[in-house]
Formats: C-alpha cells, structure tokens, sequence
C-alpha cells in the first residue's frame, strides 16, 4: 500500500468548516484504497475561543500518532509490494530456468538424432499413411538412385523403395512389411531379409519407428536400414579369433601398455603361468618374471610395444609356485574393444631347450667317444708298428 499526499489548499479554495474531518492523505486503488482521515479542521482564528485553543494544543499529540500511524501503514504497504514482486521475479527466474534446461535437452536430443541419421551406413527415409516418401538423409539418396522421372526421392513411394531393394520373393507384401505392422500397432517393427544391391547379396535390418501426432495416433513412420553383410563377416572373423584365442596353447595376455596391467587371458595361460586365468588378471607383467630378469628385458618390452613387427626374444618366467620357466615371447598391437593394448604370445620352450641340451650333452658324450676311440685305434696302430719293429730288431741282432 502507497499513501499519497494531498497537496495544501490554495488560496481560493474556502476555508474549511469548523470540527470537519481532516484529510491527511490518500491511497490509490488497491488493496488499500481510500481516504485516511485524521483529526478535524481547525476553526477559524477569528472565532476561536481560549478553550479551543487549548484543546488544539492536546489534540497535536492526537494528529502526530496519527501521521505515525500513517506512515507505518505505507511501509506495510511497500513491503507487499516488494515482496509481491520479489515472489513475481522468482516465479518467472523458475520459468526461465525450466524453460533453459528443457531447450538443453531438445539441443542434446536434436545432436542424438543428428548423430544416428547422419552415419554413412544407415539409410533412413520417412513415409506417410499413404506410403509416400516424405523424407530421406544424405545416405538414402547417396546409395540409391531416384525412380525414373524423377529428382529426388520426396514424393516417390515404397514400393519404389522396394523396387531398389531388389526384394523380389523376399518381399511378403505391403501387409507384413514393417512400416505396415508398426502403423497398425503403433509399436516399432522390424524385419529381417537379403537383398541383391550391386549385383552382390546383401544382409539387411530394417526397423520402422512411428511417430505419433498430438493425438497419439502414428502420423508417419521414420524407417531405418542397416547393412549387416559387414557386421556379419566382422562375426565369423571374431568368431575365428575368438575360437584361437581360447585353444591356442601358447598363453595369450592382454596388457595395457601404460601400466603393464594383464586385461585378458587364454585358458593357456594358467597351464604356462601356473595361476588361473582370474588371478592373472590382478597381476602387472613385472610380476611374470624374477627381478633380476624383468630388469633385463624391461626394454624389450618397451621395444616391441612401439614396433609393429617386433622379433621374438626369450626370457625366464617365474610360476606361482616359483618354479622359472624359458619362454619365448611375441609381442605386437591389438584392438581389444576400441582400445589400443599389446598382446603377448608367450611360449614355454622349457622342454624345448632341454632336450636341445640334453642332445648337446649327447652330441658331445658322443664327440668325445670318437675322440677316444679314434686315439685308442692310433694307440693300437703305433703299437703294432712298434712291436713289428722290434721284432726285426731283434731278429737281425
């Protein structure tokens, strides 16, 4: 509430009537509104008696807490205003606020939907209920030509869309094709079929999204083309790693190679390492080897991280059971699920170098036998010769 003052009156108004209500102030329309009346008009000096001069005189103390008064009820009243305002501001910064975050999520959504449509290999187009191509990304128009007489495809129809896939007995017909199935339920749909693009066949995921109106009701169909022939052959070639990786008898690790932490092991690792595939996994690879060894092949390691096609070296590793074992070692890069990590072939060549050394031992037992048989024939020969000659010695003497 905001009083406002009334100007003084001027010199042509008449004067007021003795004993009538004074107006000190006034409101303006609100929730206050009105005239605030305090005290009475004075009488006119020319008849004012000393008994009203004196009760003039009481009544200015009457007329101070009056105006007191007064003042007190405009600071109420500008405290509502500013807070009426106050709360006022807060409701429309909220407003704002709301309005901000949901933009922010519309902005990462539109990225979200930028992202999947605008992939090479997905080819995306809209149709509406009446099957009529209403929209394509760059890689729908890019992979297949347009129908003959026209530009683009705006406007062309699924069957047109059909027709470039090639489906021929593939094709079940508009009434079990998913952009049919997912109008009807008003639910994605998907099928699965091979088509012959490029004259080579082709393995092909289509997915039909409906997308609904302010009524609920599906108004178009947003459908989504995959090539899976690719992904497909991905498969049989991890399939293949996969069915290597788990019976190879060299073990195989998976290392980090900025910590040198073991992200993966073959089940023949245990066999070599004597420790099961999950303990390996809490081990660095400095724990593989005796100190004095990892101190020595340390930049090997180092080496064969940086070159692509490092040359094998052997080393000692040690067991869980402390037993060392003579290993040969390959190390070259691999793509462990979109990260770079080095992976070991470690074969244990322990048996290898023993027998090696034991048909060296052989080969020298055998070396030296020859030796000694070859000494004793020339021993037996001198000793002939010398007996012969002293047999003619003697018979001459």
């Amino acid at each position: 509430m905001r009083a406002r003052a009334l100007e003084p009156p001027r010199e042509d108004q008449p004067p007021e009537e003795p004993g009538a209500p004074r107006i000190l102030a006034a409101v303006p329309a609100g929730e206050h509104a009105g005239l605030v009346l305090c005290g009475h008009a004075p009488a006119h000096p020319a008849t004012r008696t000393g008994v009203e001069v004196a009760g003039s005189a009481a009544s200015a103390g009457v007329r101070d807490a009056t105006d007191a008064l007064l003042l007190l009820a405009c600071a109420v009243a500008r405290f509502d205003a500013a807070e009426r305002a106050a709360l006022e501001w807060e409701r429309r910064d909220r407003w704002f606020r709301t309005l901000d975050q949901q933009i922010r999520v519309l902005d990462r959504e539109r990225q979200k939907f930028s992202a999947v449509v605008g992939q090479p290999d997905l080819y995306v187009f809209v149709t509406d209920q009446d099957r009529v191509v209403r929209w394509t990304n760059q890689a729908f128009a890019g992979k297949f030509t347009a129908p003959e007489g026209r530009t683009g495809w705006l406007g062309a129809g699924c069957t047109d869309v059909c027709a470039r896939l090639c489906l021929g007995s593939g094709n079940t017909g508009c009434a079990h094709c998913a952009i049919g199935r997912a109008f009807r339920s008003n639910q994605p749909a998907h099928q699965d079929f091979r088509a012959r693009l490029g004259g080579a066949a082709h393995h092909l995921y289509l997915t039909a999204l409906p997308i609904r109106g302010p009524d609920g009701a599906p108004h178009e169909v947003m459908v989504l083309i995959q090539d899976l022939s690719e992904l497909r052959a991905l498969r049989k070639s991890e399939a293949r790693y996969r069915l290597l990786f788990e019976r190879s008898t060299a073990a195989i690790l998976m290392v980090e190679p900025a910590t040198r932490r073991i992200l993966l092991a073959n089940p023949a690792s245990s066999a070599v390492l004597g420790a099961p595939a999950e303990e390996l996994l809490e081990r660095t690879l400095a724990d593989l080897h005796p100190p004095a060894e990892w101190l020595r092949i340390e930049g090997r390691y180092a080496l064969a991280y940086a070159d692509h096609e490092p040359e094998p070296f052997e080393c000692v590793v040690r067991r869980r059971d402390g037993s060392d074992r003579i290993a040969l070692v390959q190390a070259s890069s691999f793509d462990l699920e979109g990260q770079d990590v080095a992976m070991l072939q470690i074969l244990d060549i322990t048996a290898r170098r023993r027998a090696e050394e034991a048909l060296g031992r052989r080969e020298r037992e055998q070396h030296r036998a020859q030796r000694l048989e070859t000494a004793g024939l020339l021993a037996s020969g001198l000793s002939r010769e010398l007996k012969e000659t002293l047999g003619t010695i003697r018979s001459r003497g």
